[in-house]
């Protein structure tokens, strides 16, 4: 399918909102792929001030893995961020996540299958 047409194709009943209008959430991931090596504590510390500031103004929901529990308990323990265990192995939602539309007053997932 052409990229243009994929761009706009529009399903019926469904809309994506826009990212300013009113949301009840921040969706985040909590992670550090083994990758990244030397660079992981400096990742990690760039993005802990990235969900703080967000948190700052409205609720995160923090994806994180199994194996960073314990890390994100510790820098994001009470407050506006809430933590829950999923099997996410990268921070970029916008690959591993749905994107949340509404049909009417429902909210809907989609999932755009990313293989990336």
């Amino acid at each position: 399918m052409d990229a243009g047409r994929d761009r706009n194709m529009q399903v019926p009943g469904i809309r994506i909102p826009a990212e300013w209008e009113a949301h009840a959430c921040c969706w985040m991931a909590w992670t550090a792929d083994p990758d990244w090596k030397d660079h992981a504590e400096s990742l990690k510390i760039e993005l802990a001030s990235v969900v703080q500031r967000i948190a700052q103004f409205e609720p995160v929901r923090l994806l994180t893995s199994t194996n960073q529990m314990s890390d994100a308990r510790a820098r994001f323990g009470g407050g506006n961020v809430e933590i829950i265990e999923a099997p996410v192995d990268d921070i970029w939602m916008r690959d591993i996540a749905p994107t949340f539309a509404c049909r009417g007053s429902e909210v809907v997932a989609i999932d755009w299958n990313f293989n990336g």
